[in-house]
């Protein structure tokens, strides 16, 4: 099985005021913490990142993964993932991965590829006590309808005309699927690390 990963890193992050992927967490970028956390991972056939940014697309190379420039990031979400799929061909399912989760743990990826490997016609979302999150393994049976995606809609989108094709796996806590989206989100994730 060739299994794709796709790091969105395009977004304006437009309620937190400046780049929060450039924000420095613990020592580390928000951005730097996702490929760290994806470099630990063994069992992706290609990682690809999209970002406008181009000295995230250069450290996204450095630490040997593809990079792609969204140069239209006005346009949501739905133009990174359709680079993302353009960029990767010949995959049976791609994992879709945002930055802005520092507590998430290799781990909980991998557990995340072994439910699709077990069940791979479905699509495998990451969760806490049912609570679905990020990262999201799509099958190729739906790229398709995520390359037909358009403006600032994602995969939840697929997720929610497909409920049934729908497999969480438990992350090991709470907190790995924490996102941030302000400055208050950002400050209570640096107090829980």
């Amino acid at each position: 099985m060739k299994i794709g990963c796709a790091l969105l890193a395009a977004g304006t992050s437009s309620r937190f005021g400046s780049n929060k992927l450039k924000q420095s967490f613990h020592g580390h970028s928000l951005f730097e913490i996702a490929l760290l956390t994806l470099s630990a991972v063994e069992g992706f056939s290609c990682t690809t990142i999209v970002s406008r940014d181009d000295d995230m697309l250069l450290l996204a190379k450095r630490h040997g993964f593809d990079a792609v420039l969204n140069n239209r990031p006005d346009l949501g979400i739905s133009r990174s993932i359709k680079l993302a799929l353009e960029h990767m061909k010949g995959l049976d399912a791609v994992m879709f991965m945002v930055c802005d989760q520092p507590l998430l743990k290799p781990e909980s990826i991998i557990r995340l590829i072994k439910s699709y490997k077990d069940a791979p016609n479905h699509i495998h979302a990451l969760s806490y006590m049912g609570r679905r999150g990020n990262p999201v393994i799509f099958p190729s049976m739906f790229f398709d309808e995520l390359l037909n995606l358009s403006g600032d809609v994602g995969g939840n989108a697929i997720i929610k005309r497909h409920p049934q094709n729908l497999v969480l796996c438990e992350a090991t806590s709470g907190s790995e699927l924490m996102d941030i989206d302000d400055t208050d989100s950002f400050l209570r994730l640096y107090k829980m690390k």
